[in-house]
């Protein structure tokens, strides 16, 4: 009998270990598949769906009183506050307001603001600041090197583009220029501006589209649904494409319950002053979730419609346009008195192999006012009759179900289900309407990069040949390829990014493979701007590789203890010896965390950095 109890032991332990496997995935409703990973996760929480009215036949809008906000909070879902598609976003945290200093406490709850303060300057290991002094002819360079971490010294070009502006561009084609980009450089100090020799500016001529023209969009209106956070982050992207555009824009707040009347007006106020026609609601049921309000902020939209709405748009709080108009004029060819449903498929098979042939949600999802109107009063009927919890797969559920409308792909739009690097999506010579995921499964500053279709309309991420093996994307990048480009074909998109592959054939193949670092050069763009007189200034940017800040190199005699390496290094002088230096803790001016520029970059070798300034 004890030789046996061991075995009994174990069958015991095998026993509950299944009772306990079949409870959690079986009888809770089984595993799903997530759109976002191929693997296995557990359901979302019953208890968080809506649940169902007590009467599923259509409700009236017009009596939907509760869709606007007003002096009362309701009650908000417990559910995490992230927007749809952003699955890899960590919940926003709630902050205290800056300008909320009289009182010392909170009003109303928890404060959903970020304060928009200037970016931190780099400071050197003397305290001083890399604004300080700092000559006209370097300030736009100083500005944009703000929170870059450069290297102390680099190299710095500039070229003047002259824009040719013509209406007949053929956008598919790569421009032969026949100049270099590359000459001329000179090497600036970041920390010393004053002692620097201002680079010759060449004038470079470019074949251009001509600008958008400037009309009056009043006939979409788009709804978003994210928490105040989100939405605050989320305002230089909306006014880059919203602003002053006449389409409205309906935000239902999902912790509208959570929140201050006081700080939602706050936010709304900024997108007012921004110049976008912007309306916060709370949503339409304090039960639903983040995804459901996906699909029920178009009860509010269809509120907030009148005769002359067209077109009615569900998008994420990261959906970007680089401009409206012509993601307007396409939607023009689209016959908008009939129940339309308009989107785009996701680039990789996988994803619509599992969900379905629908307008993935971050792309956007266009209705017709027809059949908006239609769907609209069984929003909630939608929602509790929906074969999955996800925005998209509601809309599209309701959409087959209510009506005989199809979905209309539409080129130009993109779900953008692509992670980390897509720089070979960018430099295809594509056309986007619509881009998406730019703040979360890769990381882009889009706004400034789509700067460009302010100043010469579809001329964002136009491509050009330059001398030396160069490509110009306009907007996004400055490729050198060292080893020449007798085997690049720039007619296939380069696969950069995780997971590339015949997966994503059908949608923007056939693609080439990955260049190896040796084989490709790129200066990205970190910073842009239009000035007062009209100019659009850009800098692309190259970092050279950098030694890894948890183990620096040390030279011959240096203390290895950072606390005696900082206090050594905050005595010296910056013109004194060549050491690598580091900020002094506590130097004055630093901060608690001074961002600094890297001092060198592997080898001794300098960042590089080209300035385009185009001209009218």
């Amino acid at each position: 009998m004890i030789a046996r109890a061991p075995r009994v032991l174990i069958l015991v332990a095998s026993a509950f270990t299944f009772l306990f496997i079949y409870t959690q995935f079986y009888v809770g409703g089984g595993p799903a598949i997530s759109r976002y990973a191929s693997t296995l996760v557990r359901p979302s929480d019953p208890q968080q769906s809506a649940a169902p009215p007590a009467n599923l036949d259509d409700f009236t809008i017009k009596n939907h009183d509760s869709a606007i906000v007003g002096e009362t909070a309701v009650d908000s879902t417990d559910e995490p506050d992230l927007a749809i598609d952003s699955p890899d976003k960590e919940p926003a945290k709630l902050a205290e307001l800056a300008d909320d200093k009289k009182g010392g406490g909170k009003a109303g709850g928890s404060v959903a603001e970020k304060p928009i303060d200037k970016p931190a300057q780099p400071v050197h290991s003397d305290g001083s600041s890399i604004h300080d002094g700092v000559p006209k002819d370097f300030r736009f360079l100083i500005q944009g090197a703000t929170g870059q971490e450069l290297t102390e010294k680099i190299h710095y070009t500039r070229k003047c583009i002259k824009p040719v502006f013509t209406k007949d561009i053929d956008r598919d084609q790569i421009l032969d220029v026949g100049h270099t980009l590359l000459n001329g450089s000179v090497e600036v100090d970041l920390f010393n501006t004053k002692a620097a020799t201002v680079p010759d500016c060449e004038q470079i001529k470019l074949s251009v589209p001509q600008p958008y023209p400037k009309a009056s969009i009043s006939h979409i209106i788009f709804g978003v649904s994210t928490d105040l956070v989100r939405l605050g982050e989320s305002l230089p992207a909306f006014e880059h494409w919203l602003a002053n555009s006449g389409a409205q824009l309906i935000a239902v707040v999902t912790d509208h319950g959570k929140q201050s009347q006081e700080n939602i007006t706050k936010i709304e106020n900024k997108f007012h002053t921004a110049g976008i026609n912007a309306t916060f609601v709370k949503p339409v049921s304090a039960d639903l979730t983040v995804s459901q309000n996906h699909f029920a902020v178009l009860v509010d939209l269809v509120a907030h419609g009148d005769d002359n709405t067209q077109w009615f748009g569900l998008i994420d709080d990261d959906t970007f346009m680089p401009d409206l108009w012509p993601f307007a004029q396409a939607l023009a060819t689209i016959d908008h008195t009939e129940d339309v449903y308009v989107g785009q498929l996701s680039e990789d098979f996988q994803a619509v192999r599992h969900f379905g042939f629908m307008a993935f949600g971050g792309a956007g999802a266009y209705f017709s006012a027809p059949l908006a109107r239609k769907l609209a009063p069984k929003a909630l009927k939608c929602i509790h009759e929906a074969s999955g919890g996800e925005g998209d797969i509601i809309i599209r559920d309701c959409v087959y179900s209510h009506s005989k409308a199809k979905l209309t792909m539409l080129d130009g739009i993109w779900q953008q289900d692509m992670k980390d690097d897509v720089s070979g999506f960018f430099e295809a010579g594509i056309k986007p309407l619509v881009l998406h995921h730019w703040k979360s499964w890769y990381r882009e500053p889009m706004a400034k990069m789509a700067l460009a279709s302010k100043f010469c309309g579809d001329c964002f991420l136009q491509r050009f040949q330059f001398e030396q093996n160069t490509v110009f994307t306009s907007g996004y990048s400055i490729v050198t390829y060292p080893k020449g480009m007798q085997e690049v074909d720039l007619d296939k998109m380069e696969g950069t990014w995780a997971q590339a592959g015949r997966d994503y054939d059908f949608s923007v193949g056939p693609l080439r493979d990955r260049l190896p670092k040796d084989r490709k050069k790129s200066y990205k763009l970190k910073h842009a701007e239009i000035t007062e007189k009209g100019e659009l200034r850009q800098l692309y940017v190259y970092r050279t590789d950098r030694v890894h800040k948890d183990e620096p190199e040390e030279e011959e005699g240096e203390s290895a203890d950072p606390l005696a390496m900082a206090q050594e290094l905050g005595s010296q002088d910056h013109k004194g010896s060549g050491k690598k230096k580091k900020p002094a803790a506590g130097a004055a001016g630093a901060g608690p965390e001074p961002i600094t520029t890297e001092k060198l970059g592997r080898d001794g070798t300098m960042d590089e950095v080209i300035e385009l300034i185009w001209t009218l």
